[in-house]
């Protein structure tokens, strides 16, 4: 984490304290931490010292994103405020368009199931894939990657179905905390 953000910010940091004496020199700013599944499940200690430590040395305000809920984050004054907000899912055409931005490819109206007089928007945001896919952006964007790689709309659609949720939501969370998915 702390070799990361120091990478991110253009600083030498050596060590946590380190960066965080550095992020002090600021009198204000904002630092967005997005993405945060994986350091709050793999090193969630790790993450809550290094947050703990950087919200009493600096003069930061953080900002933390997640698809999942961040409870246990540290408290250390009243001070800190913290909260949630929870989006709404992606609207269909926005998750349809999300994706053919994301697509290095380009999809044919044949290949949604409609004729070649339809607009691949339109097909794509009343397709199967587009509900399937539930408004979630890390799924647009898993999907968007294997549509690149090899898939099909209806493969991609076919290996969809077979998974539960729980294990879509496994898949595409897995793939896209790689820095491949997060273009």
């Amino acid at each position: 984490m702390r070799a990361r953000l120091a990478s991110t910010l253009n600083v030498a940091a050596r060590s946590a304290t380190e960066l965080c004496e550095l992020m002090a020199k600021y009198e204000c700013c904002l630092l967005i931490l997005d993405r945060c599944e994986a350091a709050v499940q793999h090193a969630r200690a790790q993450f809550s010292w290094f947050l703990d430590r950087l919200l009493q040395q600096a003069g930061v305000c953080v900002l933390i994103s997640s698809q999942l809920p961040l409870s246990a984050l540290p408290q250390t004054d009243d001070a800190i405020r913290t909260g949630s907000i929870k989006l709404s899912r992606m609207r269909r055409k926005d998750a349809a368009l999300m994706l053919l931005e994301r697509l290095d490819r380009e999809l044919s109206p044949a290949e949604l199931g409609a004729s070649d007089a339809d607009s691949v928007l339109d097909c794509l945001t009343n397709h199967a894939l587009i509900r399937q896919l539930d408004g979630l952006p890390s799924a647009v964007r898993w999907a968007a990657r294997r549509l690149d790689e090899d898939a099909t709309v209806p493969g991609l659609l076919d290996e969809l179905r077979q998974l539960t949720p729980s294990q879509q939501t496994k898949i595409v969370h897995k793939v896209c905390t790689q820095p491949a998915c997060a273009r």
